[in-house]
């Protein structure tokens, strides 16, 4: 009985006994870890074994299924995120809606947001909900702002709203990049499934 780690190997001991399907498949198989057991006299492939095989593929099953969930958490992640950005439901906020009564009726509000420049299309993100809250409210606040906003530093550093974009597109490309490493992991697993497959056929076939 002989032990093949290789493809390479594989060919040479099976001598044009495998069609190319089955090689390519076995290439697979043991380029991710995989490894045959074969006697050469005559030609006959006795590792992995069908039940080996069943489990495998069970197994490999599972991984996809961990991934295709981490997947769909991600991807909930990033339509979260997405919606605060684009917040539809702010428009029955009540947060939001004092800042529209605000602005239409009180010209110094409409100056302190024409300065600071809230972020109020992220209202629907925690973080910037509790500022909104306090710049609706508090005209003490707003001119706290607006001073911090006008100072020499203040003119050189980005609006809030700007800052605020900034952090909602790093959040968005990690977590894009996050479900892109996933999807090419569950690729390599896809793979891996459909070669499992075809090796155990093959045997099922010799038997």
């Amino acid at each position: 009985m002989r032990v093949i780690g290789t493809i390479s190997k594989l060919k040479r001991s099976a001598k044009g006994k495998l069609s190319q399907r089955v090689l390519d498949a076995f290439k697979v198989y043991l380029e991710t870890g995989g490894v045959v057991k074969l006697q050469e006299s005559p030609f006959e492939i006795v590792y992995p074994t069908r039940q080996r095989l069943d489990y495998l593929i069970d197994e490999n099953g599972r991984k996809m299924a961990y991934l295709d969930s981490e997947t769909g958490k991600w991807q909930k992640h990033i339509g979260e995120v997405s919606a605060t950005r684009q917040g539809f439901g702010r428009f029955f906020d009540p947060v939001y809606l004092r800042h529209v009564i605000n602005s239409a009726v009180d010209p110094s509000y409409r100056e302190a947001v024409r300065v600071v420049n809230p972020p109020v299309h992220l209202i629907g993100d925690a973080r910037y909900r509790r500022m909104m809250r306090m710049f609706v409210s508090s005209s003490d606040y707003r001119d706290r702002l607006k001073e911090a906003r006008t100072s020499m530093l203040g003119r050189k550093r980005d609006s809030v709203t700007e800052t605020a974009e900034k952090i909602v597109a790093f959040k968005k490309k990690t977590m894009n990049a996050r479900v892109s490493r996933i999807r090419g992991e569950r690729a390599i697993f896809e793979k891996r499934a459909q070669s499992l497959s075809v090796i155990r056929d093959y045997l099922s076939k010799r038997a």
